[in-house]
Protein backbone atom coordinates (compact mmCIF):
# COMPACT_ATOMS: atom_id res chain seq x y z
CA UNK A 1 0.00 0.00 0.00
CA UNK A 2 1.54 3.46 -0.73
CA UNK A 3 2.48 5.61 1.98
CA UNK A 4 1.54 2.28 4.52
CA UNK A 5 4.78 1.50 5.41
CA UNK A 6 6.44 5.21 5.54
CA UNK A 7 3.22 5.79 8.02
CA UNK A 8 4.16 3.13 9.98
CA UNK A 9 8.36 4.08 10.73
CA UNK A 10 7.12 7.83 11.02
CA UNK A 11 5.01 9.57 12.92
CA UNK A 12 5.12 13.22 11.39
CA UNK A 13 5.32 11.55 7.74
CA UNK A 14 1.67 12.79 6.98
CA UNK A 15 2.89 16.16 8.58
CA UNK A 16 5.18 16.40 6.16
CA UNK A 17 3.08 15.22 3.41
CA UNK A 18 0.11 17.15 4.05
CA UNK A 19 2.76 20.29 4.25
CA UNK A 20 3.84 19.51 0.97
CA UNK A 21 0.52 19.25 -0.72
CA UNK A 22 -0.76 22.53 0.73
CA UNK A 23 2.39 24.28 -0.26
CA UNK A 24 2.09 23.07 -3.65
CA UNK A 25 -1.87 24.21 -3.52
CA UNK A 26 -1.31 27.21 -1.97
CA UNK A 27 1.19 28.03 -5.14
CA UNK A 28 -1.58 26.87 -7.35
CA UNK A 29 -4.23 28.89 -6.04
CA UNK A 30 -1.88 32.06 -6.19
CA UNK A 31 -0.87 31.28 -9.66
CA UNK A 32 -4.56 31.12 -10.75
CA UNK A 33 -5.39 34.37 -8.94
CA UNK A 34 -2.88 36.01 -10.86
CA UNK A 35 -3.52 34.34 -14.54
CA UNK A 36 -7.43 34.17 -14.81
CA UNK A 37 -7.80 37.43 -12.17
CA UNK A 38 -9.77 35.67 -9.97
CA UNK A 39 -12.97 37.39 -8.87
CA UNK A 40 -12.82 37.88 -4.88
CA UNK A 41 -16.15 39.35 -4.52
CA UNK A 42 -17.68 36.11 -6.49
CA UNK A 43 -15.40 33.90 -4.07
CA UNK A 44 -16.64 35.83 -0.98
CA UNK A 45 -20.29 35.24 -2.37
CA UNK A 46 -19.38 31.16 -2.53
CA UNK A 47 -17.17 30.89 -0.16
CA UNK A 48 -19.47 28.94 2.57
CA UNK A 49 -20.65 26.20 0.06
CA UNK A 50 -16.91 25.97 -0.94
CA UNK A 51 -16.43 25.44 2.89
CA UNK A 52 -18.87 22.84 3.11
CA UNK A 53 -17.99 20.96 0.21
CA UNK A 54 -14.51 20.58 1.57
CA UNK A 55 -15.41 18.70 5.31
CA UNK A 56 -15.74 15.08 5.41
CA UNK A 57 -19.33 14.48 6.09
CA UNK A 58 -21.71 13.58 3.25
CA UNK A 59 -24.39 15.33 5.30
CA UNK A 60 -22.14 18.77 5.24
CA UNK A 61 -21.17 18.31 1.97
CA UNK A 62 -24.59 17.85 0.21
CA UNK A 63 -25.31 21.00 2.65
CA UNK A 64 -23.05 23.22 0.72
CA UNK A 65 -23.72 21.69 -2.70
CA UNK A 66 -27.62 22.61 -1.99
CA UNK A 67 -26.20 26.51 -0.57
CA UNK A 68 -23.92 26.75 -3.60
CA UNK A 69 -26.79 25.93 -6.06
CA UNK A 70 -29.47 28.26 -3.85
CA UNK A 71 -27.19 31.20 -4.28
CA UNK A 72 -25.90 30.35 -8.18
CA UNK A 73 -29.94 30.10 -8.77
CA UNK A 74 -30.67 33.72 -7.16
CA UNK A 75 -27.77 35.15 -9.02
CA UNK A 76 -28.67 33.80 -12.58
CA UNK A 77 -32.53 33.73 -11.73
CA UNK A 78 -32.52 30.50 -14.65
CA UNK A 79 -31.54 26.42 -14.16
CA UNK A 80 -29.99 25.71 -17.27
CA UNK A 81 -30.59 22.49 -18.71
CA UNK A 82 -26.76 21.88 -19.43
CA UNK A 83 -26.45 21.74 -15.23
CA UNK A 84 -28.12 18.05 -15.38
CA UNK A 85 -25.51 17.08 -18.21
CA UNK A 86 -22.66 17.99 -15.26
CA UNK A 87 -24.48 16.46 -13.21
CA UNK A 88 -24.98 13.26 -15.25
CA UNK A 89 -21.33 13.40 -15.95
CA UNK A 90 -20.09 14.07 -12.23
CA UNK A 91 -22.20 10.80 -11.11
CA UNK A 92 -20.71 8.17 -14.43
CA UNK A 93 -17.18 9.35 -13.58
CA UNK A 94 -17.50 8.19 -10.00
CA UNK A 95 -16.91 5.15 -10.70
CA UNK A 96 -14.08 4.63 -13.25
CA UNK A 97 -12.24 7.28 -11.09
CA UNK A 98 -12.72 5.25 -7.71
CA UNK A 99 -11.87 2.22 -9.21
CA UNK A 100 -8.61 3.69 -10.45
CA UNK A 101 -8.08 5.39 -7.29
CA UNK A 102 -8.71 1.96 -5.25
CA UNK A 103 -6.32 -0.12 -8.03
CA UNK A 104 -3.38 2.53 -7.32
CA UNK A 105 -3.74 2.33 -3.69
CA UNK A 106 -2.95 -1.27 -3.93
CA UNK A 107 -0.29 -0.69 -6.71
CA UNK A 108 -2.61 -3.36 -9.27
CA UNK A 109 -1.84 -0.36 -12.29
CA UNK A 110 1.05 -1.30 -15.00
CA UNK A 111 3.67 -0.07 -15.37
CA UNK A 112 3.87 0.51 -11.76
CA UNK A 113 5.00 4.07 -12.00
CA UNK A 114 1.32 4.65 -13.37
CA UNK A 115 -0.18 3.39 -9.35
CA UNK A 116 1.40 7.23 -8.41
CA UNK A 117 0.75 9.40 -10.68
CA UNK A 118 -3.19 8.51 -11.56
CA UNK A 119 -3.47 8.00 -7.53
CA UNK A 120 -2.55 11.59 -6.88
CA UNK A 121 -4.16 12.88 -9.66
CA UNK A 122 -7.87 11.28 -8.74
CA UNK A 123 -6.76 11.97 -5.03
CA UNK A 124 -6.41 15.56 -6.17
CA UNK A 125 -9.46 16.00 -7.86
CA UNK A 126 -11.23 14.30 -4.70
CA UNK A 127 -9.39 16.62 -2.46
CA UNK A 128 -8.13 13.28 -1.06
CA UNK A 129 -4.90 12.30 -0.66
CA UNK A 130 -3.51 8.93 -1.91
CA UNK A 131 -1.18 8.30 1.32
CA UNK A 132 -3.90 8.43 3.40
CA UNK A 133 -6.52 6.94 1.59
CA UNK A 134 -4.23 4.08 1.20
CA UNK A 135 -3.31 3.91 4.99
CA UNK A 136 -6.79 3.38 5.84
CA UNK A 137 -7.37 1.26 3.32
CA UNK A 138 -4.95 -1.17 4.99
CA UNK A 139 -6.03 -1.77 7.91
CA UNK A 140 -10.29 -2.16 5.98
CA UNK A 141 -7.87 -5.37 4.68
CA UNK A 142 -6.10 -6.16 7.72
CA UNK A 143 -9.25 -5.92 9.67
CA UNK A 144 -12.01 -6.78 7.30
CA UNK A 145 -15.69 -6.33 9.14
CA UNK A 146 -13.65 -6.23 12.74
CA UNK A 147 -15.92 -3.90 14.52
CA UNK A 148 -12.94 -2.91 16.37
CA UNK A 149 -10.50 -2.24 14.31
CA UNK A 150 -11.77 -2.05 10.96
CA UNK A 151 -12.38 1.70 9.53
CA UNK A 152 -15.59 1.42 7.61
CA UNK A 153 -17.83 -2.32 9.21
CA UNK A 154 -21.66 -2.23 8.24
CA UNK A 155 -22.17 -3.60 11.38
CA UNK A 156 -25.65 -4.33 10.54
CA UNK A 157 -26.93 -0.62 10.62
CA UNK A 158 -29.18 0.36 7.61
CA UNK A 159 -27.72 1.56 4.77
CA UNK A 160 -28.87 5.72 6.10
CA UNK A 161 -27.22 5.08 9.37
CA UNK A 162 -23.84 3.46 7.79
CA UNK A 163 -23.37 6.92 5.30
CA UNK A 164 -24.35 9.30 8.40
CA UNK A 165 -21.54 7.45 10.45
CA UNK A 166 -18.79 6.70 7.95
CA UNK A 167 -17.00 9.88 8.49
CA UNK A 168 -16.99 9.99 12.21
CA UNK A 169 -15.94 6.15 12.47
CA UNK A 170 -12.87 6.14 9.67
CA UNK A 171 -11.57 9.23 11.51
CA UNK A 172 -11.88 7.74 15.53
CA UNK A 173 -10.42 4.49 13.44
CA UNK A 174 -7.42 6.00 11.78
CA UNK A 175 -6.81 7.60 15.05
CA UNK A 176 -6.57 4.51 17.13
CA UNK A 177 -4.47 2.96 14.74
CA UNK A 178 -2.35 5.83 14.68
CA UNK A 179 -1.58 5.73 18.67
CA UNK A 180 -1.27 2.29 18.66
CA UNK A 181 1.41 2.42 15.51
CA UNK A 182 3.39 5.17 17.65
CA UNK A 183 2.18 5.39 21.07
CA UNK A 184 0.01 8.19 23.19
CA UNK A 185 3.04 10.60 23.01
CA UNK A 186 2.58 10.54 19.34
CA UNK A 187 -1.17 12.59 20.12
CA UNK A 188 -0.21 16.20 19.52
CA UNK A 189 1.52 14.54 16.06
CA UNK A 190 -2.12 13.41 15.29
CA UNK A 191 -3.87 16.51 15.75
CA UNK A 192 -1.73 18.47 13.99
CA UNK A 193 -2.46 16.02 10.96
CA UNK A 194 -6.28 16.57 11.58
CA UNK A 195 -5.94 20.51 11.13
CA UNK A 196 -3.38 20.01 8.04
CA UNK A 197 -5.57 17.94 6.81
CA UNK A 198 -8.76 20.39 6.94
CA UNK A 199 -6.41 22.90 5.65
CA UNK A 200 -5.57 21.33 2.46
CA UNK A 201 -9.62 20.30 1.70
CA UNK A 202 -10.01 23.75 2.37
CA UNK A 203 -7.24 24.78 -0.20
CA UNK A 204 -8.48 22.39 -2.46
CA UNK A 205 -12.21 23.18 -2.79
CA UNK A 206 -11.41 27.16 -3.43
CA UNK A 207 -8.53 25.82 -6.08
CA UNK A 208 -11.25 23.84 -7.93
CA UNK A 209 -13.54 27.21 -8.26
CA UNK A 210 -11.09 29.19 -9.39
CA UNK A 211 -10.40 27.09 -12.13
CA UNK A 212 -14.04 25.71 -12.63
CA UNK A 213 -16.10 28.40 -11.85
CA UNK A 214 -19.45 28.74 -9.67
CA UNK A 215 -21.90 26.49 -12.75
CA UNK A 216 -19.29 23.87 -12.85
CA UNK A 217 -17.62 23.82 -9.30
CA UNK A 218 -21.47 23.33 -8.02
CA UNK A 219 -23.13 20.75 -10.90
CA UNK A 220 -20.00 18.89 -11.70
CA UNK A 221 -17.48 18.92 -9.26
CA UNK A 222 -19.03 19.52 -5.81
CA UNK A 223 -22.10 16.86 -7.28
CA UNK A 224 -19.19 14.44 -7.74
CA UNK A 225 -17.88 14.87 -4.00
CA UNK A 226 -21.43 14.09 -2.72
CA UNK A 227 -22.17 11.32 -5.03
CA UNK A 228 -18.43 9.63 -4.32
CA UNK A 229 -19.21 9.88 -0.41
CA UNK A 230 -22.68 7.83 -0.68
CA UNK A 231 -21.29 5.63 -3.61
CA UNK A 232 -18.39 4.87 -0.68
CA UNK A 233 -20.98 4.10 1.70
CA UNK A 234 -22.87 2.19 -0.72
CA UNK A 235 -20.50 -0.01 -2.06
CA UNK A 236 -19.12 -1.00 1.64
CA UNK A 237 -23.00 -1.59 2.71
CA UNK A 238 -23.87 -3.66 0.02
CA UNK A 239 -20.88 -5.47 -0.16
CA UNK A 240 -20.02 -6.81 3.18
CA UNK A 241 -23.18 -8.33 4.08
CA UNK A 242 -24.29 -10.93 7.21
CA UNK A 243 -25.76 -14.40 6.08
CA UNK A 244 -26.58 -16.91 8.44
CA UNK A 245 -25.07 -14.80 11.46
CA UNK A 246 -21.53 -14.41 9.44
CA UNK A 247 -19.86 -11.34 7.57
CA UNK A 248 -19.29 -12.38 4.10
CA UNK A 249 -17.62 -10.08 1.51
CA UNK A 250 -19.55 -11.03 -2.04
CA UNK A 251 -18.85 -10.24 -5.56
CA UNK A 252 -22.34 -8.08 -7.78
CA UNK A 253 -22.48 -8.67 -11.02
CA UNK A 254 -26.30 -8.18 -11.99
CA UNK A 255 -28.75 -5.53 -13.03
CA UNK A 256 -27.28 -2.22 -12.45
CA UNK A 257 -23.81 -4.22 -11.07
CA UNK A 258 -22.99 -5.60 -14.40
CA UNK A 259 -23.38 -2.41 -16.03
CA UNK A 260 -21.15 -0.36 -13.29
CA UNK A 261 -18.76 -3.36 -13.34
CA UNK A 262 -18.06 -2.97 -17.22
CA UNK A 263 -16.92 0.89 -16.69
CA UNK A 264 -15.02 0.05 -13.06
CA UNK A 265 -12.74 -3.17 -14.03
CA UNK A 266 -14.83 -5.11 -11.75
CA UNK A 267 -15.40 -2.71 -8.58
CA UNK A 268 -17.93 -4.79 -7.41
CA UNK A 269 -16.29 -7.84 -7.22
CA UNK A 270 -15.20 -7.11 -3.74
CA UNK A 271 -14.59 -10.61 -2.77
CA UNK A 272 -12.52 -10.95 -5.43
CA UNK A 273 -10.42 -8.48 -5.00
CA UNK A 274 -10.67 -9.31 -0.94
CA UNK A 275 -8.51 -12.71 -1.97
CA UNK A 276 -6.63 -11.00 -4.60
CA UNK A 277 -6.15 -7.46 -3.63
CA UNK A 278 -3.34 -7.04 -6.39
CA UNK A 279 -5.70 -7.34 -9.17
CA UNK A 280 -7.07 -4.23 -11.20
CA UNK A 281 -9.95 -6.45 -12.53
CA UNK A 282 -11.43 -9.32 -10.15
CA UNK A 283 -12.67 -11.77 -11.57
CA UNK A 284 -15.44 -13.82 -9.66
CA UNK A 285 -17.20 -17.58 -9.66
CA UNK A 286 -21.03 -18.00 -9.14
CA UNK A 287 -22.61 -19.81 -6.18
CA UNK A 288 -25.77 -19.93 -4.73
CA UNK A 289 -26.60 -17.78 -1.72
CA UNK A 290 -29.50 -17.88 0.75
CA UNK A 291 -32.82 -17.11 -0.47
CA UNK A 292 -32.93 -13.39 0.56
CA UNK A 293 -29.30 -12.67 -0.83
CA UNK A 294 -30.19 -15.11 -4.08
CA UNK A 295 -29.41 -11.58 -6.75
CA UNK A 296 -25.52 -11.43 -5.31
CA UNK A 297 -22.30 -13.39 -6.54
CA UNK A 298 -20.28 -15.21 -3.61
CA UNK A 299 -16.64 -16.08 -4.30
CA UNK A 300 -15.63 -19.51 -3.30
Amino acid sequence: MLGYPQFKKDSRYLIKNNLLRISLIAGAIFACAILFKTDLQELALYFVPILLVSMASTKTTGTGLVLGAVILFFQQRTFSPHYLFYASAAVIITFPLTALYHGASHLSLRPRWLNRMIGEMIGFWHMSSLDEWSIIHAFHHTYSDDLENDPHPPAGQSFIQFTKNTAKNIGASFAKHFIKSHGVESLMNLKVVSKLILARQVLLSILWFQLLGPELYIYFFAVNIVFKKVHYAWFNWVTHITINGKVEVVNLDSGLYWFVNRISFNLYNHGSHHLRPGVLKPQATVEKLPADHSSRQKTA
